[in-house]
């Protein structure tokens, strides 16, 4: 991902309490799963030897949810409300149901999947950058998963430091089968309305 021209100042250090400090800055935003209210994410991923996506996600609170295909056209939008799922094959016209869910024990799984992951986290750098005259607090690091699907993780964070809301992410997996890169861009909104389906 190349961004316009900015100016770094490392915060961390390679040894020491800094250093420390960094790995748990990076270990806490990766387990962050806080209600973050309304807001809109444009994903864009790559996978390697495989299709481009773009696709918007769209929250209007915790367990109300839908995803926008974008890019291909042709890809299902996904929306979850009151522990249901539907998909839609007309842009959202119409929804039709596709399971239940018990959203409270698949966030406890991915809690405790986020913990044992966190626990192998490394190669930690904390840093600011201003892009565009807007410091952010810059966080990047590698961790593995540990359980279901193998594989090699970098996450890199941009946190408005006026504001303190995550604006930019960048994500790489790497496995020995798999490979993908995904950007997104974080926009907090006041207020998203989203369909409920009957």
């Amino acid at each position: 991902m190349r961004l316009p021209f900015a100016v770094v100042v490392f915060l961390g250090s390679i040894s020491g309490a800094n250093s420390q400090e960094c790995l748990a800055r990076f270990q806490e935003i990766l387990m962050d799963q806080s209600d973050k209210g309304a807001f809109k994410t444009l994903a864009e991923q790559e996978i390697k030897g495989g299709m481009k996506s773009k696709n918007y996600f769209y929250q209007a609170k915790s367990g109300h949810w839908m995803t926008e295909a974008i890019e291909p056209e042709n890809m299902q939008w996904t929306l979850v409300h009151d522990d249901v799922m539907y998909s839609s094959s007309d842009k959202g016209a119409t929804w039709q149901k596709v399971r239940e869910m018990d959203s409270a024990a698949n966030q406890a799984a991915v809690n405790k999947s986020l913990t044992e992951n966190a626990k192998t986290a490394r190669d930690t750098i904390c840093s600011e950058e201003t892009v565009d005259g807007v410091r952010y607090e810059k966080v990047s690091g590698t961790y593995d998963t540990v359980s279901g699907f193998k594989a090699t993780n970098s996450h890199v964070y941009w946190i408005n430091l006026d504001t303190g809301w995550l604006e930019k992410a960048y994500y790489e997996m790497n496995s020995e089968s798999f490979s993908s890169k995904t950007i997104q861009t974080i926009e907090k909104l006041d207020f998203l309305e989203l369909p409920m389906p009957e």
